[in-house]
């Protein structure tokens, strides 16, 4: 049952407040990620593409929770939270925030313990060896190609009010369904229409 609010109630919503930064708990923020990826691999037997998936997914996120027991960010001070309300602009931006040198101890943590578990695929230890080996500058490059959606090559709008993820990220349904047609039937395909942004 829906309520209507009368002008006061309204008005009263409007005084508030909201939050421009809510923190996630430090304590579990990845480790209830990776209890969460090593329930749904549960489903899935070993050797399985995507119960395989999941288990390594979950081994990254507790050795994301891991660097950040070492690690504090520097968050916006008041005037640049003052300045995203003022603007409406994003608090903190990928592309204009400032990374700290930290990162790149961060990301080093997490690939040496990744690299360390026995389990750990020879593809997935062979590119935490590449990325613990790349020389800082061309790190640096690749954090920001990531961080700016890069899509060079592709045939899409790059304008600001559109650009959302990096296309190459997705494989071509028909092609990931057909190589799971022995594990699954197909009962409806549904077709996007429209896309709403904003």
């Amino acid at each position: 049952m829906q309520r209507i609010l009368d002008p006061a109630q309204i008005e009263a919503f409007a005084q508030r407040t909201i939050p421009r930064l809510r923190l996630a708990e430090r304590s579990n923020v990845f480790s209830s990620r990776a209890q969460r990826l090593r329930q749904l691999s549960g489903t899935q037997s070993v050797g399985h593409t995507i119960g395989d998936y999941l288990r390594l997914m979950g081994d990254v996120a507790d050795a994301q929770q891991a660097a950040l027991a070492s690690y504090q960010a520097t968050l916006p001070d008041a005037e640049r939270i003052s300045q995203a309300r003022t603007h409406r602009m994003p608090l903190i931006h990928t592309g204009g925030w400032p990374r700290e040198r930290d990162w790149r101890r961060l990301l080093d943590g997490v690939c040496e313990s990744v690299v360390a578990l026995p389990s750990v695929p020879a593809g997935v230890r062979a590119a935490c060896g590449r990325l613990l080996a790349l020389p800082s500058e061309q790190l640096e490059a690749q954090a920001d190609a990531v961080l700016a959606a890069q899509t060079a090559g592709v045939e899409c709008r790059k304008d600001a009010g559109v650009l959302d993820e990096i296309p190459g990220a997705y494989k071509n349904i028909d092609e990931v369904l057909a190589n799971e047609a022995d594990l699954v039937r197909i009962v409806h395909t549904l077709k996007q229409v429209l896309c709403v942004k904003g």
